[in-house]
């Protein structure tokens, strides 16, 4: 193996690239063949690569470290050994983006910074996710893996009336739902809902209902005129359907909280303030077991302009983005447990014609009901792909209606108070684990 002073290589290289220093420097780190006593950490900087062993290394741009179980290593523990990946910790601004099929993290620096590298104890839920067929690590900077396709044994038992069983049959009896999972996602932040403390860069499964509750609106506040073009207002942080899904909002003379207390009462649906009869006592979430699985974390809420326009990985960058509508205070971030998915999820999950996914991730979503596109990267190429319009999390830079939707392949803009199937999303706990199944629609995974 070659090592040598990185402080020195990295001095050569800024003699003849003064102004290119600090963007544009990317970092991997790689754990070598079997049998190795080193980690290598892998300098990318523009067409220069530099190899140098963990001992530690230390730069004038970047330092870095690998933790244990939170015992400072000099190398990154074994791939197939009793450790995973559990996060990393930053500074300042960089990122890091690690592939637990490859065990290589991608650091990527934009100044001066320490970042730790974290591993701890397996969690079984997510090593086995990893090894299962049709998980594929998606194109945008946070590396997520998703369930891709059209048809993964991605399937979870979930909302049961208790979780003491350990086969399909038995879970029919518990009355549990098929939940359906959405992938591994990076970089996500968990806030303790006692003290509201914030933990970043998490990886959290993500998961979705397999059935809708019902058809309901996303939001139908008469605001302004009562034209039946203006319902609604499209601030998820006030939104009628948040407040039926999440905790807290039990006081609401109508719709609150009652899938989260599986009750029943009225929920709004239809435009102009309308009603109808609802009944969550079923289909709710059932016990405190099932309520103590789902994270409290960060949901972004960035908006876009115009349906037309954005390919997946596009409409991904948008959702993290900062723009908003700024004419009611609104924020691009909402703390909560249940919401929907997002455009991007759905185009995400597209695994494409033969070309893979290229010709899918490189498509505005809204000509994507056109052909070969329609087949291709929705239809039978993506588990996710509906006939009848999704609502999603993502709304436009408008100060009421519009939401993104889904049908027959295509985003498009539409009006937030229609009754749509809505199909709640959420995280689970770190802490959950896999007993036994196989994902598969005959045979869900079974988890505590």
């Amino acid at each position: 193996m070659r090592t040598f002073n990185p402080e020195k290589e990295l001095n050569k290289i800024q003699k003849g690239n003064k102004n290119k220093i600090i963007i544009g420097v990317c970092l991997l780190l790689l754990i070598v063949a079997i049998g190795s006593s080193y980690a290598l950490y892998q300098i990318k900087y523009n067409k220069q690569i530099i190899y140098t062993t963990v001992e530690p290394f230390y730069s004038k741009d970047i330092q870095l470290a690998v933790y244990v179980d939170g015992v400072r290593q000099d190398n990154f523990p074994p791939k197939d050994g009793e450790y995973s990946y559990s996060g990393y910790e930053c500074e300042n601004d960089s990122i890091v983006t690690f592939d637990p099929k490859k065990w290589i993290a991608e650091i990527k620096v934009t100044g001066q910074d320490k970042c730790s590298i974290n591993f701890g104890n397996k969690n079984n839920f997510y090593d086995t996710l990893i090894e299962s067929k049709n998980i594929l690590t998606d194109e945008t900077k946070d590396g997520n893996l998703r369930y891709i396709g059209p048809n993964p044994d991605n399937y979870i038992w979930f909302n049961c009336d208790d979780y003491n069983f350990t086969t399909a049959d038995e879970a029919t009896l518990k009355n549990c739902e098929r939940w359906r999972i959405i992938g591994i996602m990076n970089n996500m932040t968990i806030v303790d809902e006692a003290t509201g403390e914030e933990t970043n860069n998490q990886s959290l499964v993500k998961v979705i209902r397999t059935e809708s509750i019902g058809e309901l609106s996303w939001d139908n506040k008469d605001t302004t005129t009562g034209a039946e073009t203006d319902q609604g207002n499209s601030n998820w942080a006030e939104a009628r359907l948040m407040k039926l899904l999440n905790p807290g909002y039990d006081g609401e003379e109508k719709g609150g909280s009652l899938y989260w207390n599986a009750d029943s009462g009225e929920c709004y649906a239809g435009e102009k303030n309308a009603t109808i009869p609802c009944d969550f006592t079923s289909t709710g979430l059932k016990i405190e077991d099932t309520k103590q699985m789902i994270e409290s974390v960060i949901w972004n809420l960035g908006a876009h302009s115009s349906a037309n326009g954005p390919t997946p990985i596009r409409w991904y960058q948008l959702e993290r983005g900062s723009l908003v509508y700024t004419g009611d205070g609104r924020l691009a971030t909402w703390k909560g447990k249940i919401a929907l998915h997002y455009p991007s999820d759905y185009g995400l999950a597209s695994i494409g014609g033969d070309d893979g996914r290229t010709a899918c991730l490189e498509r505005n979503m809204y000509y994507w009901y056109e052909e070969p596109y329609k087949s291709e990267c929705g239809g039978t190429n993506n588990w996710m792909f509906s006939e009848f319009a999704v609502p999603t999390l993502t709304v436009y830079n408008t100060p009421s209606y519009l939401i993104a939707y889904y049908s027959n392949s295509r985003i498009y803009e539409g009006n937030l108070a229609v009754k749509t199937p809505i199909r709640p999303v959420l995280y689970l706990k770190p802490t959950i684990k896999i007993i036994s199944g196989s994902g598969t629609y005959e045979e869900p995974y079974i988890i505590k």
